[in-house]
């Protein structure tokens, strides 16, 4: 078609395009941030993931990378340009403080956990802190 339709559709789906892989840099970011913590208290208490925890981690991480990857682009194009690239004083600011709700979520909940589990062996007390990491690193994705 004739007109500045065509290119108004062309700038949308560009739009959508770079706030969709910005948003998956940041949550790939708050992620990894996420499960260092998770996995660096583990390592502390003896215990690791197994094969099939991390299996399940990158399945349900790459399903909602998909998901993501799936959005449309709005009907009206914003008045304001998306940043142009990941190195913006915005998104890293934006993921510290996301990761510092989270790293005080799950310190918060792996200290609850360790407190209020039952004393009847080390590693009880051990996979029951596990699980709650492993529960609130998940859903910091």
């Amino acid at each position: 078609s004739s007109g500045v339709a065509p290119c108004v559709d062309v700038i949308r789906q560009g739009r959508a395009a770079l706030v969709t892989t910005l948003q998956m840099f940041k949550i790939l970011g708050l992620n990894c941030l996420s499960m260092a913590y998770v996995m660096s208290v583990q390592y502390l208490d003896g215990v690791k993931f197994g094969d099939a925890q991390m299996t399940a981690s990158g399945l349900i991480t790459a399903g909602m990378f998909l998901s993501l990857s799936r959005a449309m682009p709005l009907t009206r194009l914003s008045p304001s340009r998306p940043h142009a690239t990941v190195f913006t004083p915005y998104v890293f600011a934006s993921v510290t403080l996301q990761f510092a709700v989270h790293l005080a979520a799950l310190v918060f909940a792996v200290e609850a956990a360790k407190r209020f589990a039952p004393d009847v062996d080390a590693a009880y007390n051990a996979a029951a802190a596990e699980a709650t990491a492993v529960v609130d690193a998940a859903g910091a994705t």
